[in-house]
């Protein structure tokens, strides 16, 4: 149920459905790597941190986030695309 009075005043957060996460070494290597394109990964790649992370003890974990970019677009990150594509259920 959603309370009308509170609409402006809580956020859910993020939900992260599928593969998108992705573990700090790899993430790092992605950093720094050239794109097709010119754009660096990092315009796909962010850091992630949950109530855990803030709570206990931090993971530094990363996650992929295409926004709202087509599939011929994000496929010119390739090393997260390809991270996705693998990791996707059928």
């Amino acid at each position: 149920m959603v309370l009308s009075e509170s609409q402006k005043a809580a956020f859910s957060g993020f939900k992260i459905s599928g593969s998108f996460d992705v573990p700090k070494k790899i993430a790092r290597d992605w950093l720094a790597m050239p794109t097709p394109h010119g754009k660096a990964n990092s315009k796909v790649l962010h850091p992630y941190a949950n109530a855990r992370d803030i709570t206990a003890r931090f993971r530094n974990q990363w996650v992929i986030y295409f926004r709202n970019l087509g599939e011929v677009d994000a496929s010119l990150y390739e090393k997260p695309f390809e991270w996705v594509i693998c990791r996707r259920k059928n």
